[in-house]
């Protein structure tokens, strides 16, 4: 495509565009009357607007996906309707026979236990030991595994009672969009446990 302008109006021209960042080649040749006529191609013209915008686009499209992701990161909630007042100095772990996820047990005690508090393991509440306390201290507690491409830690929670009271829960989450969901598994148990401490 190319336009004719007056040789005398290219420079204004020429200025206007770059103004915007737009490059355009300007041709001027005599005609054989004498007139200046001014032959302006726009291959470059579209090239350089097709590339700009893309920049724009591109721009665009990694803000509102960083935006996504942010949104969407792996969390750690808790405590929950907390009325604890003090740490316990011992708690008593309930089995959960329904999570097959055997290490979750052992990284709940070294949470715990990291922390200044012992653990003991109990089948039910009648089972533990006075030293977690008169009423012990209990704690109940769920995690699932997910697939994608292999299993990673979904979720956790954990919930602390004394004498059929609630004191406090937390819970992880993972998050489906994120690329440290497989990442640390023992890590996510340990910060729930030590969310469910604060007091």
């Amino acid at each position: 495509m190319q336009q004719e302008l007056d040789c005398d109006s290219a420079l204004k021209k020429q200025t206007a565009v770059d103004g915007l960042g737009v490059i355009h080649i300007i041709h001027c040749s005599n005609s054989d009357a004498g007139s200046s006529s001014l032959h302006q191609t726009s291959i470059l013209h579209c090239i350089m607007s097709a590339a700009y915008l893309f920049r724009r686009l591109s721009i665009l499209a990694v803000a509102s996906g960083s935006l996504f992701l942010c949104g969407c990161a792996n969390r750690v909630i808790g405590p929950e309707h907390t009325s604890l007042t003090e740490k316990p100095a011992a708690v008593c772990i309930l089995s959960n026979p329904r999570v097959t996820y055997r290490p979750v047990l052992g990284w709940m005690r070294d949470a715990f236990e990291k922390r200044g508090v012992k653990t003991f393991v109990a089948d039910i509440p009648s089972a533990c030991p006075k030293e977690a306390g008169e009423p012990p201290y209990m704690v109940t507690w769920e995690a699932r595994r997910r697939w994608d491409v292999v299993r990673y830690l979904g979720s956790f929670s954990a919930e602390l009672l004394r004498d059929g009271a609630a004191l406090a829960k937390s819970e992880y989450k993972a998050s489906r969009f994120t690329w440290t969901k497989w990442a640390n598994p023992s890590g996510r148990v340990d910060l729930t446990i030590e969310a469910l401490l604060k007091y």
